[in-house]
């Protein structure tokens, strides 16, 4: 049976992965290094980011799952970016609760002030009362692990 282009797409990358893991999981020096081999232009910032929001083991090595949810969140990243500027209302790189209402009257939904704060306290993962980018695009990004 012939191998689809997805197949061949997830050999290559298992086979990057092997390339520069070494066997020991992908940390922030590997993925540079695969990111300066594939001509991919990434920050440092952007790179610890990258694994920050797709290490579900908190190890600071990636396995090849995570690997493949950093590869597939670029796309996806950027529309989260697009969605939140949106949001953040005074670009200050937070979204309070008062962004969150407007947000919301934006794309014709509303909320009362107790949903919208149930809404920032189930994502606030640092407990200011506020949504930086890394967790808005938690929520809005689908996690294998629970089903989505």
């Amino acid at each position: 049976m012939k191998a689809d282009s997805s197949d061949k797409y997830l050999q290559y990358l298992k086979h990057s992965f092997d390339t520069y893991s070494h066997g020991q999981g992908m940390n922030f020096t590997s993925l540079s290094d695969a990111y300066k081999k594939a001509n991919v232009s990434a920050t440092p910032d952007d790179i610890e980011r990258q694994i920050k929001l797709s290490n579900t083991k908190e190890h600071n090595l990636l396995d090849f799952n995570e690997f493949l949810a950093v590869m597939d969140r670029g796309d996806h990243e950027e529309s989260v970016l697009k969605v939140f500027g949106i949001l953040d209302r005074d670009n200050d790189g937070v979204i309070n609760s008062e962004d969150l209402q407007q947000g919301l009257l934006l794309f014709g939904e509303s909320a009362t002030d107790e949903e919208i704060d149930i809404m920032i306290k189930a994502a606030d993962v640092d407990g200011d009362g506020l949504l930086n980018f890394e967790e808005f695009l938690k929520i809005l990004t689908p996690s294998k692990i629970n089903g989505q």
